[in-house]
This record gives C-alpha cells, structure tokens and sequence, in this order.
C-alpha cells in the first residue's frame, strides 16, 4: 500500500470536519454536500456510485479513490 501524504490526510480530515460542521439535517444533507463535492465539482464519483455506498469495504474503496491509493 502506498503511504499516504500527511498533507492529504489533513485535507480529509478538514473536508469531512467542514461537512459535519456546516450541514444540518443529518444524513440525508450530507450526502447531498457529497454529492455537490464529489460529483459535481471534483468528478470524482458518479452520483450512482455515491448512493451505492452502503458498506464498511465501499468506504474504504472510497477512502482509497480520494486518496490515489490503488
């Protein structure tokens, strides 16, 4: 496995600190902030593979994607 930047891992923590800071409403928000971040503004993900993550191994794969982990 790759070893991961400190700078990158800072980035997620202050992108997922920002997220459960500044949405309100619960999950259903913040995944519509997701949505806006990763498949609107980064191209990250297709908003179906973002509604499809329902499992501990998709986070990680996901964690893994943001990363440029393979």
């Amino acid at each position: 496995m790759k070893k991961t930047s400190l700078k990158k891992i800072w980035e997620m923590f202050f992108y997922f600190f920002r997220i459960s800071w500044f949405t309100f409403g619960g999950g259903w928000s913040i995944v519509a902030q997701m949505q806006k971040d990763f498949v609107d503004d980064k191209k990250e993900l297709t908003a179906e593979e973002l509604l499809d993550i329902d499992t501990k191994e998709d986070l990680e794969t996901l964690q893994r994607r943001i990363l440029n982990d393979p």
